[in-house]
């Protein structure tokens, strides 16, 4: 008996002495939510959205809690439930700008909840349409100016776009177009755009230093848009992703 409590002291003093030397991986900060690229750069896609809108990661990580990488169905879920949490919330707040926020958030949620479902998910139109809502409502509410139009693009085509005017005596200043493609909408580029614009805060009325932007849809070099004469006296004859005119 005594034989076998000095092995078993002697296997334990080993198993501490391996424990405390045994190489180990240093315990430092992590910059992924998933290990897949994919799902993971889908939510930080996300977060940098909602930063623009008074967002922070609270609401992000409600959304992501359990969702497993693959599950399409459990990523809309998820984060449709975030963008209905955030539209309530714009529903019982009396001050407009942050209900204006809440929207945009809303609208960000949204647009990442139909994003891994399937062309052909009978979803996707009804969960676009509050993503869309959302953003014009929000607009509205921040007192953002902006206007819906549409840019020939081609003969039979054409491109939808949101003409967002600079302030007071911008008139003759240069034209910004930004351009999104595969996965981006026009709307979307508020927040990575038209809110990082050179001053502040460009468009909220009585702020100063900005020129007037276009957001749309992509247009390629072998099929051009031309924008027609906007009310900043520019227009855009050609243009790619993203491109700038002189004044006309």
């Amino acid at each position: 008996m005594r034989k076998i409590l000095k092995y078993l002291v002697v296997v334990l003093v080993l198993v501490v002495i391996t424990w405390n030397l045994w190489p180990r991986t240093p315990d430092v900060g992590r910059p992924e939510y998933f290990t897949d690229q994919t799902y993971n750069f889908e939510t930080i896609r996300v977060l940098d959205d909602i930063a623009v809108a008074g967002g922070d990661n609270n609401e992000a990580a409600q959304a992501i809690r359990g969702i497993r990488v693959g599950d399409a169905d459990g990523w809309y879920t998820a984060w449709k439930a975030a963008g209905d949490r955030a539209t309530a919330l714009a529903a019982r707040t009396q001050d407009r700008i942050s209900r204006g926020n809440a929207l945009l958030r809303a609208h960000t949620y949204y647009r990442s909840a139909e994003f891994f479902l399937a062309p052909s998910d009978a979803r996707r139109p009804a969960i676009w349409k509050l993503n869309v809502d959302c953003f014009y409502s929000a607009l509205d509410d921040l007192g953002v100016r902006h206007e819906r139009i549409t840019v020939p693009y081609g003969a039979e085509h054409h491109l939808n776009a949101v003409y967002y005017p600079g302030p007071a005596l911008t008139e003759n200043r240069p034209l910004l177009v930004a351009m999104t493609g595969y996965d981006g909408t026009m709307e979307e580029l508020y927040a990575w755009v038209v809110t990082w614009h050179p001053a502040p805060r460009p468009l909220i009325p009585g702020s100063k230093g900005s020129s007037p932007m276009t957001c749309s849809t992509m247009a390629t070099p072998s099929r051009p848009a031309t924008f027609p004469p906007l009310r900043s006296g520019c227009a855009i004859t050609a243009m790619t992703r993203c491109s700038i005119s002189l004044p006309a």
